[in-house]
């Protein structure tokens, strides 16, 4: 499992198969290439920002987010688990 890019390029050379979060940042400008990669981006309204500092600001109305940076919180765990279980297949 990868954040991001530091250890997903790692495992993409090692060729260990991993699953990559990417909320911030595009997959497409720093993903790892490799044959045993997923990569899962959030699906969030200011997702991708590309931006260091999160700027979102939530609607007062709405339940505060627990996460952070709040795009993170569009990747539900067990679809992350199950990609990660079907790549170890």
């Amino acid at each position: 499992m990868a954040v991001d890019t530091g250890l997903g390029h790692l495992a993409a050379a090692l060729d260990v198969p991993s699953v990559s979060l990417y909320g911030p940042t595009n997959p497409g400008l720093t993903g790892a290439l490799g044959k045993s990669q997923v990569h899962m981006t959030a699906t969030f309204p200011c997702s991708p920002c590309l931006s260091k500092q999160c700027t979102f600001v939530a609607d007062t109305s709405q339940p505060k987010l627990s996460v952070y940076p709040p795009c993170f919180s569009t990747l539900d765990p067990s679809v992350v688990w199950d990609a990660l279980v079907t790549l170890l297949d």
